[in-house]
């Protein structure tokens, strides 16, 4: 006697076989994943991880976007300078890009791949007309004897070969320079190009790739691990397949969550499967990947999660992440750029590039916090302390005042009798 399938209809269907991608060993699915490196060992498969990675992502742009929100300066020994062509040229780059996507640009390119390059538009002993940022992904570099001889730009933008002049890399008409800012690398004596922090992470990373791929996949092809449909008799091939494709159609998917099913004839009986311990650390997996990548670069946890967020921490967790990440890739990039253009300037050698933290919120409220406490313990002068909030002095503000009805521990004011030891002049 034929079997009949209760999820077949009418009309006949033919189905249709995909090829798939194979395991997670397979190469092709590595290479369509993460391209042809998914070790970050160079920075086309750093940026890779990058993109595909909300764990590494969220960290790289929350310090990225800090960063680019900071307002350069230049101080000259104690003297605080906001006004000079340098910070003119960063206010604006080029014509297709301000100050905040520049430095938002130079910052991800680092941060992923521990290197940034930019270009600088015009002839040499001059301040450069326009600099552009370029992805490290386009860079590709030639060395002889240990040092690097030229770089060679790939790409639709500033391509061409960079040859080494001295200390700096020119193109061939003499009119762009290419300027590298790297980080230490264990690779070439660390004379080469920089190292990207995900090398060490990369495999953290591809878990938290791979699983989000894998819950992804089960919501889009609407398999359930925790549901079985098993039938009572046997089926040939076709049958099978018809079956499965029926099932796949009538309770597959995320919209159909919640649907009743409806049979007729034969006999099924759908079983729910409980899930094993390592299927339920799923969501354990991730957020453990997601807190090492955030250490990795030095966020807060706090910014990283609500659940480890107070009204209390919050606060301390966005001075941590100006002093932890923020201000460390300030000084790496922003050094950079102040070797390369400050003789273009004329910079004094006791001049740096650095940020004015007084356009910060979260410091500032720190810095107040401790003006006041040093105000309450009574040890420092007026102009000492309106020198820690950037203001000048005024005349006689060096003095510092005591409550004169202060004295000495241990001092008696009164004698056996009674009477004042201390005259009315002395208190």
């Amino acid at each position: 006697m034929a079997w009949w399938n209760p999820f077949s209809d009418s009309k006949s269907r033919e189905i249709e076989v995909k090829a798939t991608i194979g395991d997670a060993g397979d190469p092709i699915r590595q290479f369509l994943l993460y391209g042809a490196r998914s070790n970050a060992e160079n920075p086309g498969s750093a940026l890779d991880l990058y993109e595909k990675s909300t764990a590494i992502a969220i960290p790289v742009n929350k310090i990225a976007e800090k960063f680019a929100d900071l307002t350069p300066i230049i101080m000259v020994g104690d003297e605080k300078i906001s006004e000079h062509p340098l910070l003119d040229l960063l206010n604006r780059p080029n014509d297709d890009f301000d100050q905040e996507l520049f430095m938002l640009n130079m910052a991800i390119n680092y941060l992923v791949t521990g290197e940034v390059f930019f270009v600088e538009l015009g002839t040499s002993g001059k301040p450069p007309l326009q600099i552009y940022p370029m992805t490290p992904r386009n860079v590709q570099h030639s060395d002889s004897g240990g040092f690097i001889t030229s770089f060679e730009i790939t790409g639709d933008h500033f391509g061409g070969v960079y040859m080494r002049d001295d200390s700096q890399f020119w193109s061939r008409e003499g009119l762009r320079s290419l300027v590298q800012i790297r980080n230490f690398s264990l690779k070439d004596n660390s004379m080469y190009r920089g190292r990207s922090k995900l090398i060490s992470a990369s495999d953290t990373a591809r878990q938290q790739i791979l699983g989000t791929e894998h819950n992804l996949s089960i919501l889009e092809k609407g398999g359930r691990l925790s549901l079985l449909f098993a039938f009572d008799t046997d089926m040939d091939d076709d049958d099978f397949k018809l079956t499965q494709e029926r099932v796949a159609a009538q309770f597959g998917g995320a919209e159909k969550a919640g649907q009743i099913g409806v049979t007729a004839g034969g006999s099924v009986d759908i079983k729910n499967l409980s899930q094993t311990n390592q299927d339920m650390d799923w969501a354990g997996a991730q957020n453990l990947s997601a807190r090492i990548l955030a250490l990795t670069y030095n966020l807060p946890l706090p910014l990283l999660s609500l659940e480890a967020a107070t009204m209390n921490n919050y606060q301390s967790a966005l001075e941590a992440l100006y002093d932890d990440a923020v201000t460390p890739l300030s000084k790496v990039i922003y050094g950079g750029i102040e070797r390369s253009l400050g003789q273009r300037f004329k910079l004094p050698d006791n001049a740096r590039l650095t940020y004015d933290e007084e356009k910060i919120p979260a410091l500032v409220r720190r810095r107040n916090e401790q003006v006041k406490m040093r105000a309450d313990l009574g040890i420092e002068s007026d102009n000492e302390l309106r020198n820690m909030i950037g203001r000048e002095n005024y005349q006689g503000g060096d003095q510092i005042y005591k409550a004169s009805n202060l004295l000495p521990v241990g001092t008696d004011l009164f004698d056996d009798d009674g009477e004042s030891i201390v005259g009315d002049d002395e208190i």
